[in-house]
């Protein structure tokens, strides 16, 4: 596999050494226990924390939330299709194809089919039809202009955590196993951050009024958080889930460092998040 550079250094845990092949098992097992020190959980994230214990929020705060994510959910998506023709690079190369990186290939393919297609039952009902209902499309129309009409400031900058994980998004196209790395973090904090974003967002307030009172003005949120779990156990399976890509020793561990370093760049951009929510 190809070094990532221009991912910063930082220190190995004992749970990333390893000199023998891992089972999925273990694999996903690591990747949980980092999920875990980098406190994306529900119970250690500030954001997700805030988010439920918060009375109000304002319409320019939440704007300027909205439209990070935006931005963060639009990157995701098409990093993620660019990443799929690394995969298929990799499978090309081979004599005869590893079974195990067609099954990643057909998992990563259906999930980004979600985001983009809404081939999930759960989407198919009530998202817009055509372009609009690509998911970062969708939360636009839905979210950030229904917000931008209430607030006076028009030109939100991106918070320096959204830059960064941008920046970490980028950076993971062109390797082989970026996709499926993204995949196995991002559907397992998903179901927390769309349970969060119904925490705040239902509290969005505007010349006192909720701006989204009625459950169809947050079908996106809702409709993620049920397809979430599913998506969750997809990319966790021991069969055709993304920790199946690495088939090597070095592979795996290489993929539990580049785990890491991208879990620490969600965990930039969350606590960005949490901050605006502070001060608000």
């Amino acid at each position: 596999m190809m070094p990532i550079d221009t991912l910063e250094k930082f220190s190995v845990s004992e749970t990333i050494k390893t000199n023998q092949i891992q089972d999925a098992a273990i694999m996903n097992k690591k990747i949980s226990d980092i999920i875990t020190e980098c406190k994306l959980d529900k119970n250690q994230n500030d954001f997700f924390i805030s988010a439920n214990s918060c009375k109000h929020v304002d319409v320019d705060t939440a704007y300027k939330i909205a439209y990070n994510w935006r931005e963060i959910t639009k990157n995701f998506l098409f990093t993620g299709i660019k990443g799929l023709g690394a995969i298929i690079d990799e499978i090309q190369k081979q004599n005869s194809s590893d079974e195990n990186t067609l099954f990643v290939l057909q998992t990563a393919f259906t999930i980004i089919s979600d985001d983009l297609n809404n081939t999930h039952p759960v989407f198919k009902k009530v998202a817009p039809q055509g372009p609009n209902g690509i998911h970062y499309k969708w939360w636009e129309e839905s979210m950030v202009l229904k917000m931008e009409k209430l607030t006076e400031n028009k030109t939100p900058s991106l918070f320096p955590g959204t830059k960064t994980l941008l920046e970490k998004m980028d950076v993971l196209v062109v390797h082989p196993m970026g996709t499926a790395i993204q995949l196995r973090i991002v559907e397992a904090i998903a179901y927390n951050i769309a349970s969060a974003f119904l925490d705040l967002f239902s509290k969005v307030e505007c010349d006192g009024k909720l701006v989204f009172e009625k459950e169809s003005d947050k079908l996106w949120i809702l409709t993620h958080i049920e397809a979430e779990i599913v998506h969750d156990q997809q990319v966790c399976s021991e069969i055709s889930g993304m920790a199946k890509i690495a088939s090597t020793p070095d592979a795996q561990k290489e993929m539990l460092e580049i785990a890491k370093k991208y879990c620490q760049a969600w965990a930039m951009a969350l606590s960005d998040f949490a901050q605006v929510l502070k001060i608000a």
